[in-house]
């Protein structure tokens, strides 16, 4: 995300190195971005940490899940939303997955039903249904 306006362009990770990114400590992130060394990151705790430091013209961009920062903005951050955008391209793309422990015996069939369901959900339009009803 950046400000509304930042005019800010990514294609490749370089076009980000002139830019302070506001991570979450202990996250995840793509493999090429955590490892790169020349991108600005300033640690933070969780994401509406980020966003208000975006906000408040601290950091220059900041990042999460589309689906969580939604969320987040439409709740607890409701009062800078209107200050801030999604760029027009993802850091990265992920697919929905599920955590199934390997001890349990089922857990093949549990992660087939899990995407089939989902896809199933996707098809007939019942997934954006439930985003829409969340405001996500």
């Amino acid at each position: 995300m950046q400000r509304k306006g930042s005019g800010i362009l990514f294609r490749q990770l370089p076009d980000l190195y002139p830019y302070s990114i506001a991570v979450v400590r202990g996250y995840a992130y793509a493999e090429a971005f955590d490892q790169d060394v020349r991108l600005s990151k300033v640690g933070v705790v969780g994401f509406e940490g980020g966003a208000r430091m975006l906000a408040a013209r601290r950091v220059q961009l900041t990042l999460e899940d589309e689906l969580v920062a939604r969320y987040h903005l439409s709740r607890s951050l409701a009062g800078i939303r209107e200050q801030l955008e999604f760029l027009p391209q993802p850091l990265s793309e992920n697919g929905l997955h599920i955590l199934i422990s390997l001890r349990h015996p089922r857990h093949k069939q549990i992660a087939e039903d899990f995407n089939r369901e989902i896809a199933a959900m996707r098809a007939d339009g019942s997934y954006a249904q439930i985003l829409q009803h969340h405001g996500l």
